[in-house]
Formats: C-alpha cells, sequence, structure tokens
C-alpha cells in the first residue's frame, strides 16, 4: 500500500512538472522557453516584448497548411490572412475585380485579379493588355521551378501576386508576405479561383529591421510604389492603411525546410528587411534571391550593406534578364534595377 502511494505521489508531481512547463511556456516563462529553444522544437530569439505585440484585436498565426507552427512570441506576431474573415466591404472589392488570365507560358494560363489599370498603372494594366509582367522575370521563375521540383516560394512584398501565382500554379509551395489588405484580397481570389490555396500561405504583415506599427502610403495611379512609415500615431490613415512590420527571422517558423527562391521588393526597404534576416539565412537553404536595386543605386551605405550581407551567404549578383551574366563589385553603382542573387553552391 505505501509503495502504490509513494507511486502516485511520483506520477502527481511529475504531471505537476508538465503542466507548469505547458503553462510557463504559453505564459512566456523564459527559463521553460529557453528550454524549448536549446531543445531545437522551436528557432530564433523569443525576447520580443509583449508591448510590441501592438494591437490585440488582429488574429495571431497558429496553423498553416502542411506546416506544424509552434505559438510563440515570434509567429504571434505574424498575421496568417483570411479572406473570409475580412470586411464586407473588402470582399465585395475583390468579387467586383477583373479576374485575366496570367500567361506563364502557352499552355499555362492561370486566373490572376488585378485592379483597373486606372488604379494601376503598372502591374494591373500590364498584365489586362499583355497577360504578363515583367516576362523575363516570370521566365526565369518558372524554368528555376521546373528545375527545382521541391523548391518553395519566399514572395516579400507579393502585391497581387504574380510570382505567387505561378509558383503555386505549377505546384510549389508559396509563403507571400503584403502589408496592404487590397492586395491580398486580390490574391486570395486569384488563388481560390484555380484551386491553389492548399500549398499557399498569406501574411498580412510589412518585413523591416525591427517590429514597429507602420503606416501605408499609396501613390495615385501605382499601388506597387505603395510605401510605409512607422506610425506616429499623426498619419491620417484608415485601418486598411495600418499594418505591423516584423522581421525575417520572424518568417523562420512558416517555412517547410525545402530550398528557398525569395523575392523581395518592398520599395526601399531591402536593406532593413536583410540586415535583420541573418538567422533566416544562416537556417534557410536560401539559393536564389531577386532584389530589386534601384533605390539603392545612389546609396552607397545600403550597396555596400546589401553586397556584404549577401557575400557573407555565399550569394554572387547576376543580371535578372540573363542569369548566366555575372556582375561586378565595382561596378554596382550602375546595376540594374534588379539584381539576381545566385548561392554559391
Amino acid at each position: 500500500m505505501a509503495q502504490r502511494q509513494r507511486m502516485s505521489v511520483i506520477f502527481i508531481a511529475l504531471g505537476c512538472i508538465c503542466v507548469g512547463l505547458v503553462v510557463g511556456f504559453m505564459m512566456g516563462s523564459n527559463s521553460v522557453q529557453s528550454f524549448f529553444l536549446r531543445s531545437g522544437y522551436i528557432k530564433g530569439d523569443l525576447s520580443v516584448p509583449d508591448q510590441q505585440l501592438a494591437s490585440s484585436k488582429y488574429s495571431a498565426a497558429s496553423v498553416i497548411t502542411n506546416v506544424p507552427v509552434i505559438v510563440n512570441s515570434q509567429t504571434r506576431l505574424v498575421r496568417v490572412f483570411n479572406s473570409e474573415q475580412e470586411s464586407e466591404q473588402l470582399k465585395s472589392f475583390a468579387n467586383q475585380a477583373t479576374c485575366t488570365p496570367l500567361r506563364v507560358s502557352s499552355t499555362i494560363t492561370p486566373q490572376i485579379c488585378v485592379y483597373d489599370g486606372k488604379t494601376d498603372h503598372f502591374i494591373s494594366a500590364s498584365i489586362l493588355s499583355s497577360g504578363t509582367w515583367e516576362g523575363e522575370h516570370m521566365s526565369m521563375l518558372h524554368r528555376i521551378l521546373g528545375a527545382n521540383k521541391g523548391m518553395e516560394l519566399f514572395d516579400i512584398g507579393s502585391n497581387i501576386g504574380v510570382f505567387t501565382v505561378l509558383a503555386a500554379k505549377v505546384g510549389h509551395r508559396v509563403v507571400a508576405v503584403d502589408p496592404l489588405k487590397k492586395n491580398l484580397m486580390l490574391l486570395s481570389r486569384s488563388l481560390r479561383t484555380g484551386g491553389l490555396t492548399e500549398n499557399t500561405t498569406l501574411l498580412w504583415n510589412a518585413v523591416g529591421d525591427k517590429v514597429v506599427n507602420i503606416t501605408l502610403h499609396e501613390y495615385v495611379g501605382n499601388v506597387g510604389g505603395t510605401y510605409v512609415k512607422p506610425d506616429d500615431g499623426k498619419a491620417n490613415v484608415d485601418e486598411l492603411h495600418r499594418a505591423l512590420a516584423v522581421t525575417l527571422d520572424h518568417l523562420i517558423p512558416f517555412s517547410s525546410k525545402r530550398p528557398i527562391f525569395m523575392k523581395m521588393d518592398i520599395e526601399t526597404y531591402e536593406w532593413n528587411a536583410l540586415k535583420s534576416g541573418e538567422e533566416f539565412f544562416n537556417q534557410m537553404d536560401v539559393r536564389y534571391v531577386l532584389l530589386e536595386w534601384n533605390a539603392h543605386r545612389k546609396n552607397v551605405e545600403s550597396q555596400n550593406n546589401i553586397i556584404s550581407f549577401m557575400s557573407r551567404h555565399n550569394m554572387l549578383p547576376h543580371r535578372s534578364d540573363n542569369p548566366d551574366s555575372r556582375l561586378q563589385y565595382t561596378e554596382n553603382a550602375s546595376w540594374p534595377g534588379d539584381i539576381f542573387w545566385i548561392k554559391k553552391m
């Protein structure tokens, strides 16, 4: 009898310890979280203060397609986008949008939903008139994905999702990130229309060098030129033009750990995003990065910083319209508007 009582006490104690670990983890105990971190259950820095979670009215990330995500202080900041939970106004906007074929090839023409040509003189207008946007980049992505069957796309600054729709259509997993809800509503409808939602995850965030509330500012006629500013509380913008910026490292849990093709087009913030992405590049197998260079041609500091970062991660610069053409570092001030970085294997 005494032995059974001792065993019962032991089991009760073990149960209390397990409950304590779980509760401690959920409550943010640094020591308990460190245990999980050291054990390899989660990666990265969990020291983000709770006050940086910004507005708590938004849903947090918990589960994404085919990739289990442990909820922690990183993933709480990342907002998985669900168009079904958005306002009737946004749903009506997306449902009334024009959807048209995206000409990936003569036999691959998924539907993509766009703005009208007056609202978006560039991306949407080009797709409406020709079925393509930056056709050489579309062809390059299609060719590389075809040669790398398991590769996933991280579409940072997805806009209406030209790259996302293309990659999803040819069977690749995609994580698309954008701070503008209208873009994500159009992209969500494109994916539903084409039956492409299974392997795609849409994240409603900006990507920068720190966690901060931001406001979004559009150029008339150029939705793709939307830029962000830290929210100082003075900007006269509606809720559709507010979002939360996170870092690349916050996106680590959303990867399936396959080789990555990254497209980054975030309107001058490329260096801000990269400099807080050391762990992302250390932990993930980033093979290709297509990065906009226009804003950095006349900024020597950001030029040097990006080149140093990419070199540190064994990424070499090439022309985006001819990936076989290697660019020289001594000529970086005259590099073309988009640079294709390829990992040296």
